[in-house]
Parts: C-alpha cells; sequence; structure tokens
C-alpha cells in the first residue's frame, strides 16, 4: 500500500494455509536505506524460516512490529518512505489509517483437506480451483513429506485451474496401506486415486519419491499425462543418500531429527520447528513408522535404469528441477549432460528447491502448463 511518499510493508502470505508469522529479526535498521529486493527481515511460518525482500526503495522509516513479534498476515510491519516525511506525519499516517478499517475475518485458512476410498484404504489431498474439472495439475510429494510441503507452489496455479496435493500413502492422513512399499506399488495407489476422481488429464509435479511414483504412473494412468515437472528426482538410475533415509527412520529425539532435516536445504536455517515436530509424530505411529520404512528400504536398495526412465522425458513436455546444492538426491553429471536443456538447476537450493525459491519454480511450471 502506499500514499505518494509513504509505503506500508505487510506481513506477506506464503503459501495456502499461513494465517501468520514471527519477525525473528531485521536485516535493517531504522533509518536505513533499503533496495527493492533487498532482505529487509526473517519471518519464521509454520514450516520454514525465510528472508522477506522489501517490496519497495526508500528509506526504512519505521519498524511497526520489532523482532520477536507475532503478525497476522496482512498487518503493517514497517513503513519505506523516499526520506522526505517526518516521524509525525508516519505516525498521523497509521493512525488515520488505524481508524478506518476495521479488523474483519480472520484470514482465510485455505482449503480444506478431503479424503477419498480407494480399495487399499483412504487417500486425503488438497484441492484447489474447479472441482468438477477432470483436468488437474496432480502434486507428489516425497518421502517423509505431506501436502503441505507444496503449499508455496500449489499457491501458484490459477485459481481457474484445479490443482490436488495428496498425501501420498504412509504418509500425512493417508491410509499406511503401501504394499511392498516400492515406488510401483505407491503408484498403483496414486491411479486408484486418479480413477476414483474421475480425472482424465493431468500436469503432474511430483519431488523426490513422489517422481519416482510419477514415473511408474506414466506406465499405469489411464489418464492423459499432459506434462511433467519432476524436482530432485529419485530414479533415474538416481537413488537417494542413504544417511538421510536411515537417518530419518532412526531419529527419536527433535536434536537427532533436526540434525538430519537439516540436510533438505542449502541454508539449514531455513527448517521449521514444525517440520521436525510433525515428522516425530508420523514415526510415533506405528503403522506409519512400518510403512515408510518398507518404502525407505526400496528408495535405498532398489536398482535403478536410467534409460527406463529416461524413455518418459522424451514422451512428452518434461521439464527436470534440482539444486545445486542437494545433499539428499545429489545430481549425477552424466545424468545432467543427458538431460540437456531439460533441466534446470537452482544453484542456491538444497532438496528443496520448491520450498527454498518457490517463484523461480512456479515460473517453470507455469511455462510447462502453460497456466494463462
Amino acid at each position: 500500500m502506499s500514499d505518494k511518499a509513504i509505503n506500508l510493508v505487510t506481513l506477506p502470505k506464503w503459501g495456502l494455509a499461513m494465517q501468520e508469522g514471527t519477525i525473528i529479526g531485521w536485516h535493517k535498521g531504522e533509518g536505513d536505506v533499503v533496495a527493492e529486493g533487498e532482505a529487509l527481515c526473517d519471518i519464521e511460518t509454520s514450516k520454514i524460516t525465510n528472508e522477506f525482500e522489501s517490496p519497495f526503495t526508500g528509506t526504512l522509516a519505521r519498524i511497526a512490529k520489532p523482532s520477536g513479534s507475532v503478525v497476522d498476515v496482512g498487518d503493517v510491519i514497517a513503513v519505506v518512505t523516499d526520506g522526505t516525511v517526518d516521524n509525525g506525519e508516519i505516525s498521523n499516517f497509521l493512525a488515520n489509517l488505524a481508524g478506518t478499517q476495521t479488523k474483519t475475518a480472520a484470514v482465510d485458512s485455505g482449503p480444506v483437506m478431503k479424503q477419498i476410498e480407494i480399495e487399499a484404504g483412504a487417500i486425503a489431498y488438497l484441492e484447489t480451483g474447479p472441482a468438477d474439472s477432470d483436468h488437474a495439475v496432480l502434486f507428489l510429494h516425497g518421502f517423509g513429506g505431506d501436502h503441505a510441503n507444496w503449499s508455496f507452489l500449489q499457491a501458484e496455479v490459477p485459481t481457474t485451474r484445479r490443482s490436488i496435493a495428496i498425501d501420498m500413502p504412509g504418509h500425512g492422513a493417508s491410509d499406511r496401506a503401501v504394499g511392498d512399499g516400492s515406488p510401483e506399488a505407491l503408484a498403483d495407489r496414486v491411479e486408484a486415486f486418479i480413477v476414483a476422481l474421475r480425472l482424465k488429464r493431468l500436469d503432474v509435479v511430483a519431488h523426490s519419491l513422489g517422481a519416482a511414483v510419477a514415473l511408474h504412473l506414466c506406465e499405469k494412468t489411464q489418464a492423459r499425462i499432459d506434462t511433467l515437472l519432476l524436482i530432485a528426482p529419485v530414479g533415474m538410475g538416481v537413488r537417494p543418500n542413504p544417511l538421510y533415509v536411515r537417518g530419518f527412520l532412526g531419529a527419536e529425539r527433535k536434536r537427532e531429527m533436526r540434525h538430519v532435516m537439516e540436510m533438505l536445504f542449502a541454508d539449514p536455517d531455513m527448517l521449521g520447528r514444525t517440520m521436525v515436530t510433525e515428522a516425530l509424530a508420523l514415526l510415533r505411529d506405528v503403522h506409519a513408522r512400518e510403512a515408510l520404512e518398507k518404502i525407505g528400504s526400496h528408495l535405498v536398495d532398489d536398482a535403478l535404469d536410467i534409460g527406463e526412465d529416461l524413455k518418459f522425458v522424451g514422451e512428452r513436455p518434461t521439464e527436470i528441477v534440482w539444486g545445486g546444492a542437494d545433499q539428499i538426491v545429489p545430481m549425477p553429471a552424466e545424468l545432467g549432460r543427458r538431460l540437456g536443456s531439460r533441466l534446470v538447476v537452482v544453484g542456491a537450493a538444497g532438496h528443496m528447491p520448491h520450498v527454498e525459491h518457490p517463484t523461480l519454480v512456479a515460473k517453470v511450471l507455469r511455462d510447462l502448463a502453460s497456466f494463462e
């Protein structure tokens, strides 16, 4: 919001479900000059901690919310001016603004989780867009994750396009039945989900384990897969770092799990407390643990055929996004050469480029799936 020389900086909404954030610290002080796109402060959400970049160029004239403040999405956290406005004018502007605005309903918490029964058990999913459309963007997360890993990227899908982020079998709120735990067995259950929702066309976005499932889905599903966006994919001759998989399954305390999950990010400080807590809670469910142990065993031990999986890259529009600092599924140089122009490397990202740099990955998806 702006009134000529006065620009209001508000807490952004990162992802579908974000309602508030905590100001962890300010990179700039009052009176400092700040450029548009320059790091202004660090904000912690329930999932991650990340830098918030200034939307304006000017002087940081007022910090409205100091470090440690818990702030609702949309609330003013700072004022940036062109340097010609004094403190009295800023205070009057903010007072008038408060007098003309009333606190309406709470921030929309976003779409509600749904479940659908398939033969192997319930699949939980988060859906946006027109529910009657048979064409959807389908998001498949990685090992130990859930639908919320896609919160940032799913928010970038136009409201005119149906999007569905599932909890993979054995994960989140979905049933714990995973068959033998192989990507192929998981693909069978995802295919049954697609049939149950009567989806006929798909743009598939899949991360890590989800990418291995997506490659099997290319062979199984009766729905037409228009495009594939694979992020740090398991498959194509690549398997995950066993230290991560075994460390995740073996962690019993927050400190242990945090140490393991920090491997997900190029900047380990991005890891939010809730991600750690939710991972431990999942493992304390004995049936979920058994399911993840089956899945993890296949991820670490299965033989993978690079040529067999690469054929799907040639059959439809496909992009592969990889973090240049990925410690969990590092990209082999040979595979990079074979992927050629279909590969996008995000140098400053680890295993979660769709969380670390969602704007960049959203552009890849938007161009690939031809969002209007």
